[in-house]
C-alpha cells in the first residue's frame, strides 16, 4: 500500500479555498469562500483598504488544500491502493514566524496550545505513514496527535477537492496527463 502524507496544520480554518481569488489580487470573493467569522478582522484580507493579502489567510488556504488534495488522491487513486492523509503535526516553533508584526507575533506566542518540540511534532506524520492499523481506513484523511480528527466542511468537501484538482491541473499545465 503506497501513502501520500501532507504536511496540514489546524491553520486550515483560517480559510477556505478562494477560487474567484487564489492569487489575493482583490478579486470580491463570495462569502462561502471568505475566512469564518470567528477570525479576527485584522486577520482577513482588506480589499476596500487596499489590504488584499494577509499571510494567515494565505496560510489557511494552503493547508486547506494540502487536506482537499488527500481527498482526491483517496477518490482517484484509491482502488489503485494509494492512501492519502492530511497531518497536523501540532503547534512548534519555527522559522515561519520571523516576519509577522507584533500583533500577529503575540496572537501567535500566546495561542492556547501546548507547545511541541520538532522530535514530538514528528509522530502523527510517522503513525500515518507507516501505522498498519490505517491500512484499511477509507473515511477520515486529517490527523491531529496520532489520532483522526473531524474537520470543517468546507476542508472535506468533495466537490471542492474535484473543483481544486482540476484548478490546480490547469495552473500547472499537466491537465491533459490527468
Amino acid at each position: 500500500m503506497t501513502r501520500v502524507i501532507n504536511i496540514s496544520s489546524d491553520g486550515y480554518k483560517l480559510s477556505p479555498i478562494r477560487f474567484h481569488d487564489y492569487n489575493f489580487s482583490g478579486n470580491p470573493i463570495p462569502t462561502s469562500e471568505q475566512p469564518p467569522a470567528n477570525i479576527p478582522a485584522h486577520m482577513k484580507p482588506d480589499p476596500a483598504h487596499g489590504k488584499n493579502y494577509y499571510g494567515f489567510t494565505a496560510y489557511g488556504q494552503s493547508k486547506t488544500a494540502n487536506i482537499l488534495h488527500a481527498l482526491s488522491i483517496r477518490e482517484k487513486y484509491g482502488k489503485d491502493g494509494i492512501q492519502a492523509f492530511a497531518v497536523h503535526p501540532g503547534t512548534i516553533w519555527t522559522d515561519l514566524s520571523r516576519s509577522l508584526d507584533e500583533k500577529d507575533y503575540a496572537f501567535i506566542k500566546n495561542l492556547d496550545e501546548e507547545w511541541k518540540t520538532h522530535d514530538q511534532g514528528i509522530a502523527t506524520m510517522m503513525v500515518a505513514a507507516f501505522d498498519p492499523k490505517l491500512s484499511d481506513q477509507r473515511e477520515q484523511v486529517f490527523m491531529s496527535d496520532c489520532q483522526f480528527e473531524d474537520i470543517e466542511e468546507f476542508a472535506k468537501d468533495a466537490e471542492v477537492a474535484e473543483r481544486l484538482w482540476q484548478l490546480s491541473a490547469k495552473l500547472t499545465g499537466i491537465e491533459a496527463r490527468l
